[in-house]
């Protein structure tokens, strides 16, 4: 396995930004640039689209994870090499290799996003420089896209997922039932659209689940990651700290994500008091490294030059070039399945009566449209979920037909050891 992700690393030190990237972890950045400008308001919002919409803790998950994306790589060719293994073969594969914590999280539960971060891995590395030199950017980022899918329509509480607006009108998501994650599939041309003249009946099925995760089945109960996915406090709303680790300690005490309610503003105000404590933060080296990268893909446009749209084109020449390896080991992922399940008819049929009666937005730019400000003022300004509006059935049957995560086979089997944490 060992020799497999050193094949795995050598072929992707080929690709100039990754090579990059892998530079800088030994020589710092000292031979780099200092400062120079970060990516734009426009550029971010792009490069966040197509996660913004996905549960709070979910994620969190993956803006760290991009962070190490050749540690995204390595879990996706363990998954693959692993493929049709238990949980704890795959646990135990994963915990050899030390990967970064979210990277090892989001392959035991969620193998598909980190098949799809793999397969758009240019775009990974983007949103990893965007989380370590300008979070905060990137989170309020988050928060713009989620506003325009609510003013869209296109974002509502479901079933599998609860939408929320907090005292100071940031938009939370966590699962209606945090012991099932689901993940969201939506085109981001289609739900960041408001006053596109498409009715909310049929905006609000614009969002599908048909990938979804069962804690239970997953993680043993004595694990920490069993109960952390239903935190309301855990994404940094508000000036808090992004909590990626479920170990979280308050006043001396270990809370389970899952008790951190979101309608507890005593524990949001302890958990933001104790940002150095308990929160995310990139190393100082990889901060420097990520700004003088950004600063140098900067066009005499001003335009970034760095990928922040998921081209398809792009992460199919990469995985060709891995693929093409003289490793035997190195099998193809042709056959493995997407992170979004192939739509039901009705969700196809649904998502193109949308597209057809909304007005284009254009090549060049992400297809968002932001409303102006008066229509900006009606969202709730108190904590109450965002309800849905009458469905139509025609638009969208609520579980695609995609398979599930592995996960949800896994009810049939023993409950596995705890994962190994660094």
């Amino acid at each position: 396995m060992k020799q497999i992700l050193h094949a795995i690393a050598a072929t992707l030190l080929t690709t100039p930004a990754l090579a990059q990237d892998a530079s800088t972890d030994t020589a710092g950045a000292d031979d780099s640039p200092a400062g120079g400008q970060l990516l734009g308001s426009s550029e971010l919002d792009t490069l966040v689209g197509p996660v913004a919409l996905y549960p709070d803790t979910l994620l969190i998950q993956i803006l760290i994870a991009a962070t190490a994306p050749l540690d995204v790589v390595k879990a996706d060719r363990i998954l693959d090499a692993d493929k049709g293994a238990g949980i704890d073969t795959i646990k135990a594969d994963l915990a050899e290799e030390s990967l970064d914590e979210s990277v090892t999280v989001l392959a035991t539960a969620f193998p598909d996003v980190v098949k799809d971060m793999s397969d758009h891995l240019e775009w990974t590395q983007t949103m990893g420089d965007a989380m370590n030199a300008q979070e905060d950017d990137v989170m309020a980022a988050v928060q713009r896209m989620r506003t325009e899918a609510v003013g869209a329509g296109a974002l509502v509480t479901t079933p599998e997922q609860s939408v929320k607006t907090d005292d100071a009108n940031n938009v939370v998501i966590v699962p209606t039932d945090p012991q099932t994650v689901y993940v969201p599939s939506y085109d981001p041309n289609v739900v960041y659209r408001p006053g596109s003249g498409v009715s909310d009946a049929l905006m609000a099925g614009a969002i599908g689940f048909g990938t979804f995760a069962v804690m239970d089945a997953i993680f043993d109960d004595d694990d920490d990651w069993d109960n952390y996915w239903g935190c309301g406090h855990c994404a940094g709303w508000g000036g808090g700290p992004v909590i990626r680790d479920p170990d979280i300690r308050i006043d001396g005490n270990v809370i389970a994500g899952n008790d951190i309610r979101f309608d507890d503003t005593a524990i949001g105000q302890k958990i933001r008091d104790r940002d150095a404590d308990i929160g995310w933060k990139p190393d100082s080296q990889k901060r420097q490294a990520a700004k003088d990268r950004i600063a140098r893909h900067r066009g005499p446009d001003g335009k970034t030059k760095l990928p922040v749209r998921k081209d398809a084109s792009r992460g199919a020449e990469l995985q060709k070039r891995l693929n093409q390896t003289d490793h035997a080991a190195l099998r193809s992922t042709q056959d493995r399945p997407q992170i979004r399940p192939p739509a039901s008819r009705n969700h196809s049929e649904g998502l193109q009566k949308i597209r057809k009666k909304a007005p284009s937005s254009g090549a060049s730019k992400a297809a968002v449209h932001r409303p102006s400000g008066a229509a900006h003022q009606k969202r709730p300004t108190s904590a109450k979920k965002i309800a849905a509006k009458p469905r139509v059935s025609s638009a969208l049957q609520k579980r695609g037909s995609g398979r599930q995560v592995r996960a949800h086979a896994a009810h049939a089997r023993p409950k596995a050891g705890k994962l190994r944490r660094r």
